[in-house]
């Protein structure tokens, strides 16, 4: 239960910052930042999260951190 009340304090309280956008647009196409961006601010927050986790571990493997942000791409339905 205390997960659940955490996953919605950082729903609504979810920022996107310039130096997030930028790590996007250096990561992605102009087409996958179009869909990045149609994204939900949270679920945006939680695919950089996920592709800056990826960047740090993955020993510089671009296709890793693209994956990480477009890993959610399916919820836009």
């Amino acid at each position: 239960m205390f997960y659940r009340v955490q996953q919605f304090i950082k729903a609504v309280t979810a920022q996107i910052t310039k130096e997030d956008l930028s790590f996007v647009k250096q990561h992605l196409n102009q087409v996958e930042v179009g869909l990045f961006l149609k994204l939900k601010p949270y679920e945006q927050r939680h695919c950089i999260d996920v592709a800056k986790k990826l960047d740090e571990t993955s020993m510089g493997d671009v296709e890793m951190v693209k994956l990480g942000l477009l890993h959610d791409i399916g919820k836009m339905r």
